[in-house]
C-alpha cells in the first residue's frame, strides 16, 4: 500500500454555505459558480474589464459604485437569477458589451463564495472557460499545496453544473500528486459520465435561463478553456494575473 501522507489533499466544497474559513487557511481555494458568476467574471476580465469587484448584495455594490467614477464601471447584479433594479444583466455575453474598465458585480451566489473563501492563501475565480489555465497557473505556483474547489452552489442547496465543473478542473490536474477526498472522486466520476450542455441545460438554473430565452448565455458558458485569464481575488479584487 503506498503512502499518501505527503501528497496535498484535493477537495471539493458542495455549496457556499458549507466553507470553514478556518480549513481554508494555507489552502488554495478555487471557486466556481458556472451560471453564471464566475463564466462572467472570466469573460468580464478576457475582454475590457481590468478588474472585478465582487460585492455581497446590490447595496454594498452600489455603496462601492458610489466610490468610482460613473464612466469607469459597469455595475451588474442579480439577486434569485432577477437583475437587480437599475443593474446590467449578470450573465457574460451581456457583460462583455460593456467596455469599461470596472465591474462592480453581486450574485445571490457566487460573488458570496468568493468573498466567504478570503481566509485561503490564495483564492482563484475559476469557470469551464478559463479552467485551464487556471489549473497550470496554480500548479506552477502551489506545489504540494492543499486545493479547494468551493462550488458555490444555490440558496444552501447543491448546483450539478458547479460539481460537473469542479470534476472538469479535477481532470486536468496530475492526480497521482494528490490525495482525492469523496467529494473530489465523486466530481471527478460525475464530469467523465456527463455531457456539459445536458448537465447545463437540465440544471435547475439552466432550465430558467433558458425558459427566460438566454440559451445563448447558457452555450457560451459551456465552452471549455475559450480564455486564458486567471482571476485571482487580491484585497477583495478580482485581477487577472496570467
Amino acid at each position: 500500500m503506498s503512502d499518501n501522507s505527503s501528497k496535498p489533499s484535493l477537495h471539493v466544497v458542495l455549496k457556499k454555505e458549507d466553507i470553514n474559513p478556518e480549513l481554508l487557511q494555507g489552502k488554495i481555494a478555487f471557486v466556481l459558480d458556472i451560471l453564471c458568476a464566475t463564466s462572467s467574471i472570466t469573460a468580464a476580465l478576457a475582454n475590457h474589464a481590468q478588474r472585478v469587484i465582487p460585492a455581497l448584495n446590490g447595496e454594498q455594490a452600489l455603496a462601492i459604485a458610489d466610490t468610482l467614477d460613473p464612466d469607469e464601471y459597469t455595475l451588474a447584479g442579480e439577486l434569485n437569477a432577477e437583475t437587480l433594479q437599475g443593474f446590467s444583466a449578470a450573465t457574460p455575453i451581456s457583460i462583455i458589451q460593456h467596455n469599461k474598465p470596472s465591474l462592480v458585480y453581486a450574485t445571490t451566489n457566487g460573488t458570496v463564495a468568493l468573498l466567504g473563501s478570503q481566509t485561503a492563501k490564495t483564492v482563484y475565480a475559476v469557470s469551464l472557460l478559463n479552467a485551464k489555465a487556471v489549473i497550470q497557473h496554480a500548479l506552477t505556483h502551489h506545489p504540494g499545496v492543499t486545493f479547494i474547489i468551493i462550488c458555490s452552489g444555490s440558496r444552501n442547496a447543491f448546483n450539478m453544473e458547479d460539481f460537473y465543473g469542479a470534476g472538469y478542473l479535477i481532470s486536468l490536474l496530475p492526480l497521482e500528486n494528490f490525495t482525492l477526498t469523496d467529494s473530489a472522486t465523486a466530481a471527478l466520476q460525475y464530469y467523465q459520465g456527463t455531457d456539459v450542455k445536458d448537465c447545463l441545460y437540465n440544471s435547475r438554473v439552466g432550465k430558467r435561463l433558458i425558459a427566460k430565452g438566454a440559451q445563448d448565455e447558457v452555450d457560451f458558458i459551456a465552452q471549455k478553456d475559450i480564455y486564458a485569464v486567471v482571476p485571482q481575488l487580491i484585497n477583495g479584487t478580482l485581477m487577472n494575473i496570467a
